[in-house]
């Protein structure tokens, strides 16, 4: 499947595949958690409360659990979904290109692939105290020409997966006798 979606030449081969660090999953299990707690308080409150929202069936106890059921099920879901959501995105360099593979929701994913001979410069950023701590960042992958930047954020190891990127380009250009058009790699 992953070979069929990446559509790689016979000769190309895979050097490294960068996924997101699991440290950005920790935003996305704290939302799920907030929105949960929230709807049971709420339900909560609504069942304490019954009489003063005008609640007044005889079985309005058991549809404020079904009501809890649901919105439960419903975050549990939108939750899991959207960490499978960030646990597809990936960042995979060849010994001819990189590919970046942005999943942007359940049916909506953009695969970008980019000529190694095309890379003017690659940078990795940590800013903050968890970037350092946790040792993650953003990649940007500068571009020949009009194309878009490659951008990658949460990247495991930044510093040393711009390294890679560049001896990938380096090695890409003594393989193929081409001038490089000014790669170079700044970290920060």
């Amino acid at each position: 499947m992953r070979q069929r979606l990446l559509d790689l030449d016979p000769n190309e081969i895979v050097l490294h595949d960068v996924k997101r660090h699991p440290i950005g999953l920790l935003g996305i299990y704290f939302a799920g958690a907030f929105i949960f707690l929230f709807d049971l308080i709420v339900l909560f409150l609504m069942a304490r409360n019954q009489e003063a929202i005008g609640l007044n069936l005889e079985n309005s106890s058991a549809i404020i659990v079904v009501i809890a059921s649901i919105f439960a099920i419903l975050t549990v879901l939108a939750t899991t979904i959207a960490a499978m959501i960030y646990k597809v995105n990936e960042l995979i360099v060849t010994n001819e290109s990189i590919i970046l593979i942005y999943q942007a929701g359940l049916f909506n994913r953009k695969i970008s692939q980019l000529g190694l001979e095309k890379i003017e410069d690659v940078t990795s950023q940590q800013t903050g105290i968890l970037p350092h701590m946790f040792n993650y960042g953003t990649i940007t992958i500068e571009t020949a020409g009009e194309m878009s930047n490659f951008v990658f954020p949460y990247a495991p190891s930044p510093n040393i997966t711009a390294k890679q990127i560049i001896e990938a380009n380096e090695q890409f250009i003594r393989n193929s006798g081409t001038s490089a058009t000014g790669s170079g790699h700044d970290s920060s």
